[in-house]
């Protein structure tokens, strides 16, 4: 069971350095949105 276990995190763990590339993009597009509504309230 725990063998099981280990593998499924091993997995998890690729999977989220696969999608890692993508944080920084999104938060660009986050913090660009997140400014446009701060000068919109001005």
């Amino acid at each position: 069971m725990k063998d099981v276990e280990r593998h499924l995190f091993v997995e998890k763990s690729t999977d989220f350095s696969e999608y890692l590339p993508i944080f920084p993009l999104l938060l660009t597009i986050l913090s660009r949105h997140y400014i446009k509504e701060e000068r919109s309230k001005y």
